[in-house]
């Protein structure tokens, strides 16, 4: 491995549009649409993809809570894994291509993409995060900080302390958090399936997070729901009763129940 020189990726193009953070990865200032018109690398070895749209996370997160004051929150675990999948499983990286990951010009589309990337270096690269760090000095002027008041190298830093320190996560992990579908041959007792904690912390399957495997899990309250339906949709939004989850925790060997969201908490 040889880590590219930032600082002169950057300053050798006069309008500031590219950052080269890894010898695979770039980071561009602009659309993909624009990027073949404004970045000098030859096509042939780059491969242009979006990053993550502020606009579109707010959308969504409007729809989740009903709520249009929505905050400026850290990427989950959930988007940061499905761009590694994207990154590794896509043909241009497999032929060898750069990836330039078009962030635009918001100052909260850049502080997005460069989670996403910097995610990427750690779990792909195992990377530490002083590293990633020295890649993003050039750009960390144009980070923002998250409403909660974290930065970014803190979320980096907690997804290296999970990969590195805990062992929980792995791209390649085939743990499963249910302990009835774990399989002896497949079976890591120090990671978990992102593959199905993907599946559940989609909105449509509960949004249920496993903050420690087999230890703590984070779920939406529930709410009392017509005829004994499991879910309901309304207004674009899923929400659940408690004996779906019951029927979930019950899977999962949850003891302890513990409210702490929605009236009378």
């Amino acid at each position: 491995f040889k880590m590219v020189n930032s600082s002169h990726s950057v300053s050798k193009n006069p309008r500031r549009t590219l950052l080269q953070v890894h010898d695979r990865l770039a980071i561009a200032f602009c659309s993909v649409k624009q990027a073949p018109f404004l970045l000098s690398l030859n096509v042939k070895n780059a491969h242009y993809i979006a990053g993550i749209s502020t606009h579109t996370l707010k959308e969504e997160r409007e729809q989740l809570s009903q709520n249009e004051d929505v905050p400026f929150e850290p990427l989950g675990l959930r988007l940061v894994y499905g761009f590694c999948e994207d990154v590794l499983h896509s043909h241009a990286f497999k032929q060898g291509k750069v990836i330039v990951i078009c962030s635009g010009t918001h100052p909260k589309d850049i502080t997005n993409t460069a989670l996403l990337v910097g995610g990427f270096m750690i779990l792909n690269y195992d990377l530490d995060v002083d590293n990633i760090v020295d890649a993003f000095e050039p750009i960390s002027r144009r980070f923002v900080t998250y409403d909660d008041a974290l930065e970014v190298n803190d979320c980096l830093s907690a997804l290296h302390h999970v990969n590195k320190h805990c062992g929980w996560l792995q791209l390649n992990s085939k743990y499963s958090l249910n302990p009835r579908q774990r399989n002896s041959s497949e079976y890591d007792p120090n990671t978990i399936d992102m593959a199905e904690y993907v599946h559940y912390d989609n909105p449509l399957n509960g949004t249920l997070h496993f903050l420690v495997p087999d230890r703590l899990i984070v779920f939406n309250c529930p709410a009392d729901l017509p005829a004994g339906a499991p879910w309901i949709d309304s207004a674009g939004v899923r929400t659940f009763s408690p004996s779906y989850y019951a029927d979930l925790f019950g899977d999962f060997g949850v003891a302890i129940v513990v409210r702490g969201s929605g009236d009378g908490a």
